[in-house]
C-alpha cells in the first residue's frame, strides 16, 4: 500500500515532453509514477489533483535563502513549497 497518492493531475516531468495524466505516489522514500487511471491505487492518504499540475521531482535550484537554514534547521517556509533538496 503506497503512503500518500496524489491523483489525476497533469503531470510534467521537465523533460520537455508534454504532459501526461496519471498519479504520484510515496512510499516511505521512494516515489512512484502511475501513467494513466488511479482507480486500482491503493494509499493511506490521497490527495485529487483534478485541474493541477504536478511536478514530481523539481529542486529549487535558485534560491535567497541559503543562510536561512542555519538559522532555521527544519526550514519550513521550503518545505511547505515541497521543496526538500
Amino acid at each position: 500500500m503506497i503512503d500518500l497518492s496524489i491523483n489525476n493531475g497533469l503531470m510534467v516531468d521537465g523533460s520537455g515532453n508534454p504532459g501526461s495524466y496519471g498519479s504520484v505516489g510515496m512510499e516511505g522514500d521512494t516515489v512512484h509514477i502511475f501513467r494513466g487511471g488511479s482507480s486500482d491505487i491503493e494509499a493511506a492518504w490521497g490527495i485529487n489533483a483534478r485541474s493541477k499540475v504536478v511536478w514530481p521531482g523539481f529542486i529549487d535550484v535558485h534560491a535567497h535563502s541559503g543562510l536561512m537554514i542555519l538559522a532555521e534547521p527544519e526550514h519550513h517556509s521550503k518545505v511547505r513549497q515541497g521543496i526538500t533538496t
